[in-house]
């Protein structure tokens, strides 16, 4: 994919930027400036659940479960939108049958943010613990079994050219 071939910032392509600025900064997911590296981990998940678990249909289901689901409200002190992401933490757990809070966790979706969003119009975004705790007691009533991945490896790491690494017999 373009995330790989495309060089962008130091000689490093999207994936590496992305990790980089996102993944090692600690930072929450949306408060990276660039649209393209924040949709780094949709594609990973795609290459992992897909690819590697051999879950075919992997985002069908999960944009069924999405479609079938009315959007969350605000609560637990999250706006909407932080809750939609939330949510998505959750179904993308239970339509993989695996607990990916960790591949979430290290991309920021599950970290607390207070931020202004300008995308088209102004609005804010806001992640509060108590929000993330309510998700992760949601996902602990799935009972799911950890996403299998090779002794030293995390689900962030994986791409285009290295994704058969993460097969686990």
């Amino acid at each position: 994919s373009r995330l790989q071939t495309e060089i962008i910032k130091n000689g490093k392509n999207r994936y590496q930027v992305a990790v980089d600025e996102i993944v090692k900064a600690g930072i929450a997911h949306i408060s990276h400036g660039d649209v393209f590296c924040q949709l780094v981990p949709f594609w990973q998940l795609k290459l992992y659940v897909m690819d590697v678990l051999g879950k075919a249909d992997f985002y069908k289901d999960l944009y069924e479960e999405i479609r079938i689901n009315s959007n969350p409200v605000a609560a637990y002190g999250c706006t909407m939108d932080a809750m939609c992401q939330l949510e998505f933490v959750r179904i993308a757990c239970k339509v993989s049958g695996y607990d990916l809070r960790p591949f979430f966790a290290d991309w920021g979706f599950l970290r607390p943010v207070n931020k202004t969003e300008e995308d088209y119009s102004t609005s804010q975004f806001t992640v509060t613990q108590q929000g993330i705790d309510y998700i992760n007691a949601e996902i602990d009533k799935l009972t799911l079994l950890p996403a299998p991945v090779p002794s030293g490896k995390h689900i962030y790491e994986i791409d285009d050219n290295n994704k058969m690494t993460f097969k686990v017999n």
